[in-house]
């Protein structure tokens, strides 16, 4: 003997046929909108791209680096206001405010900057080196 669940049927069927599509109208407010962001880093005085440059999103943790054509992308950046910070060895470190999705495309240019470094000093152990009593001299004379 067959039985019939009280909540089977035809009617189920159409039941989740309205469900999923009553969702389906409905915005997904619970999920951040997020956005891409490209861009180049340039030298700013020569123009010359900067390959392998770290970008990194500040607070976000999200990071980087530039292609050998100084372009770089970073994706799922959530809409807002964000600040890039943009490091190359030899150049000054540059933060960078960014509004997402507005920005696009956008090309930064880093500035060169002096490393200093500490003095070093060489020195030459005795067995190495052989001190000679005879000057060495080059003669130097016209062709002719």
């Amino acid at each position: 003997m067959k039985t019939r669940h009280r909540y089977g049927g035809r009617w189920t069927g159409r039941a989740l046929l309205l469900l999923l599509a009553l969702m389906a109208t409905v915005p997904m407010t619970g999920h951040a909108q997020v956005a891409d962001l490209s861009g180049v880093v340039r030298d700013s005085i020569s123009n010359e791209s900067l390959p392998n440059a770290v970008i990194t999103v500040v607070g976000q943790g999200q990071r980087t680096l530039s292609d050998p054509y100084g372009r770089f992308s970073l994706v799922s950046l959530p809409h807002g206001n964000h600040v890039l910070r943009v490091e190359y060895l030899g150049f000054e470190v540059r933060h960078v405010p960014v509004d997402i999705p507005t920005a696009g495309v956008i090309a930064i240019e880093l500035a060169p900057a002096a490393i200093e470094l500490e003095g070093v000093t060489v020195e030459l152990s005795g067995d190495l080196a052989q001190v000679a009593d005879e000057v060495s001299q080059i003669t130097l004379s016209p062709r002719d």
